[in-house]
């Protein structure tokens, strides 16, 4: 949250306060979204890291998959193949979130792997 003067107006998405005779108005910021060049970079990035967990592997793969292919469109693999099961479950379980939105959860996965690896 960013405290603006009065208390009330504060908003989850955080707000930039301008001031009048005492009253502060709350303003939404805006954030951009993530480009295709700053998704690339993230995904370039994140192959240094080679001591990623198995589910942190597995939570870059299915929001890669949502943002690069969109829902999942495979049958499920069989049951002898447990690493694919395991990566379409995680893609599966992204499935209906748009393009955009996949791309940023990948990108804050990456940061969130930079910061705990750095």
């Amino acid at each position: 949250f960013i405290k603006t003067e009065n208390a009330r107006e504060s908003s989850s998405l955080g707000s930039v306060g301008t001031r009048d005779n005492n009253t502060t108005t709350a303003l939404p910021l805006l954030i951009m979204p993530v480009t295709e060049s700053e998704f690339q970079t993230h995904a370039e990035l994140v192959k240094k890291y080679k001591q990623c967990t198995n589910d942190e592997q597995l939570e870059l793969y299915g929001w890669f998959k949502q943002a690069t292919v969109g829902d999942c469109n495979t049958e499920r693999p069989g049951m002898f193949d447990l690493k694919g099961k395991a990566k379409w479950d995680a893609w599966k379980s992204r499935e209906g979130s748009g393009k955009g939105t996949a791309m940023e959860k990948y990108c804050e996965v990456v940061r969130g792997i930079q910061e705990k690896y750095d």
